[in-house]
């Protein structure tokens, strides 16, 4: 799993470029402008088309060093959130209400909840023998694929 930064290195980022995720977005890159409170800094960033100059805030437990270790820890929280929606999901009954009750599908816009899909997706193979999501499949494969060669 991706290791994010400590609160006591906060300081020494100033004027460093990390990775952070913030509410907005799961993936940015930034430079530190300032330690706010005890563990948040203030970031200007960087790299992003018509984002670049825009400042945020992150936390230290949302801030890394490596682009790298901020993928690892985002698929790491992608897991866990899984885990835990699949729980809720054991039978055909609870996977209608649940596909009910979050934003599974291509419609749901800028609202849709990629682990909640996810989890529709794998529920309804394994209750119904349906793959409902052919390109995410692939995709899931090639994922499997890759970290196996790690």
């Amino acid at each position: 799993m991706g290791r994010c930064v400590s609160q006591a290195d906060l300081k020494e980022l100033i004027g460093k470029d990390i990775w952070f995720r913030c509410s907005y977005c799961d993936i940015n890159q930034g430079r530190v402008e300032q330690v706010l409170g005890t563990g948040h800094v203030r970031v200007n960033m960087i790299g992003a088309e018509g984002l670049t100059g825009m400042r945020r805030v992150a936390h230290a437990n949302d801030i890394f060093l490596t682009k790298e270790d901020l993928m690892g820890a985002n698929y790491e929280r992608y897991k866990l959130k899984v885990e835990s929606y699949g729980k809720e999901v054991t039978d055909i009954v609870s996977l209608v209400k649940f596909c009910y009750d979050h934003p599974v599908s291509k419609g749901s816009g800028d609202n849709l909840d990629m682990e909640a899909r996810q989890v529709a997706r794998m529920k309804a193979m394994e209750l119904l023998g349906v793959e409902i999501d052919p390109e995410a499949a692939k995709l899931d494969a090639q994922i499997k694929e890759a970290l196996s060669e790690e």
